[in-house]
């Protein structure tokens, strides 16, 4: 990982807004026309990456050092959450691959890191990865997400580590969407010495709708508690993508007043960082002799008190011993049949309660 953080002068960071092109009615897992072409489905989901580059070009034109996407920029999500296995397969790919050429080009035009995610298969297996590439089109590494969501889980396998990686902004590290709801995720790769994090999501994690203004809430507080910068991509109605201080503070943002997702656009923020955030004339600091935030609360910590954060069945999952949990939703979806479908159409709204 990088050494020489305090030899960074400035850093700009954009993080892209852009939308998903509307689905016509022939390609559309959710709709009753059962005829799926699979030659315009590519063509969607290219049309989507294009749209994206353009973002990223956006992005180069203004200077960026580092240029982040929202999730799934294939918008190929769709067909996994609707297990359509076959057309997922086929506009999933390899990392390095077509997309990922693409990505090079543009970081190599404009000498900037991009970092963008979609779905990658692998021997088999579906991934959901953010690539991280560098200024001169090289990859540098690939984050595969850990924690996937009821409807991700039926197709997609689950990353197993927090990597962080070096450049030459500083070390980076990546929570895709779902990610973001626990907090032990960026709190590892800050332990791992991740300096900035990205954030490419199409969610705020765990809340949405009306409480949207939580998912930013949970982005500053991310970055604040583990003293890293944070970029969050985004790309709902009503979403905000945004560049974040390490002290919580936003410093650009791209937000949707109109609600709509036709107006893409980009965050960006460019600042002096302080990696390790420095307050030598704090009281709290001069009492730890530590003039450095992030290094008080790294020798500050207890870990012998926080076992049960790694414990496979803490007490709060005990409480829940008679309740039967699915770890894949497809079984669940298939016991209640024809409401299932009547809801992927969007035709009802299911409701559950607790007996």
């Amino acid at each position: 990982m990088s050494d020489n953080i305090n030899n960074i002068k400035k850093v700009k960071i954009a993080a892209a807004r852009v939308g998903f092109n509307k689905l016509p009615g022939n390609i559309n897992p959710d709709s009753s026309d059962k005829n799926i072409d699979i030659c315009e489905i590519k063509k969607y989901a290219e049309g989507n990456v294009e749209r994206t580059l353009a973002a990223l070009r956006q992005a180069g034109e203004q200077g960026a050092d580092i240029a982040l996407t929202h999730e799934d920029i294939k918008s190929a999500g769709q067909y996994a959450r609707n297990e359509i296995k076959n057309i997922f397969a086929e506009i999933s790919e390899e990392i390095p691959g077509p997309t990922s050429e693409k990505l090079s080009a543009v970081a190599r035009e404009y000498n900037m890191h991009v970092a963008a995610c979609y779905y990658e298969k692998e021997n088999g297996r579906f991934y959901n990865s953010a690539v991280l590439i560098g200024r001169k089109g090289e990859i540098i590494g690939k984050y595969r997400k850990v924690h996937l969501p009821r409807l991700e889980q039926w197709l997609i396998t689950p990353g197993k580590e927090t990597p962080v990686f070096a450049t030459d902004v500083g070390n980076i590290g990546v929570a895709i969407c779902y990610d973001i709801a626990f907090p032990e995720h960026c709190r590892s790769l800050a332990l791992n010495g991740a300096d900035i994090i990205l954030h490419p999501t199409v969610g705020w994690g765990f809340v949405y709708g009306e409480k949207a203004s939580m998912g930013e809430a949970l982005n500053r507080v991310r970055a604040a508690e583990n003293q890293c910068y944070l970029a969050c991509a985004i790309n709902i109605p009503g979403g905000k993508s945004c560049v974040i201080s390490n002290d919580g503070t936003i410093l650009g943002e791209n937000g949707d007043i109109d609600n709509n997702i036709e107006k893409d656009g980009i965050a960006i923020a460019e600042f002096a960082p302080d990696y390790n955030l420095m307050k030598p004339e704090s009281y709290w600091s001069f009492l730890a002799n530590v003039p450095s935030i992030r290094a008080r609360m790294a020798f500050e910590r207890q870990p012998g008190a926080y076992g049960a954060i790694t414990q496979d069945t803490p007490d709060i999952i005990k409480r829940y011993a008679d309740c039967e949990f699915s770890h894949n939703g497809s079984r669940i979806a298939e016991q209640i049949g024809e409401q299932w479908d009547m809801w992927r159409q969007g035709k009802i709204k299911l409701e559950y309660t607790w007996d």
